[in-house]
């Protein structure tokens, strides 16, 4: 058995609107550095958000909005991405994408480390 599990998702942007399966992979599954989703390519062909995992790895700003969303921030004066997850209570501060070898959209959902004050 296996702790990756198989979760429904959608991408809302500006001229792109998806519903697909993806995987998520708690921190610690297989491994995993940081809680992630692994995004097949099919799923997202055609949004900002494949084009940028496909030009390399970026850092996103990223807003918590509740009910297993998220609002990522690509920058750029480009507009925003909301993704939303069924089942999952996303939340961080930074999201890193980029794209596997074997063609899957990589997000993972981080935290900045803070410096301690003093």
């Amino acid at each position: 058995m296996t702790c990756k599990r198989v979760v429904q998702a959608t991408i809302e942007e500006a001229s792109c609107r998806r519903r697909f399966k993806a995987y998520l992979h708690p921190r610690g599954c297989m491994h995993a550095r940081y809680t992630h989703l692994d995004i097949p390519l099919e799923g997202v062909e055609g949004c900002l958000i494949a084009e940028l995992a496909r030009r390399g790895g970026y850092k996103l700003k990223v807003r918590a909005l509740g009910g297993g969303c998220l609002m990522l921030d690509p920058g750029f004066g480009l507009p925003d991405i909301r993704l939303c997850v069924q089942g999952a209570s996303l939340h961080g501060d930074v999201v890193y994408l980029a794209m596997h070898k074997r063609g899957v959209v990589y997000l993972s959902i981080q935290y900045r480390r803070r410096r301690a004050s003093g």
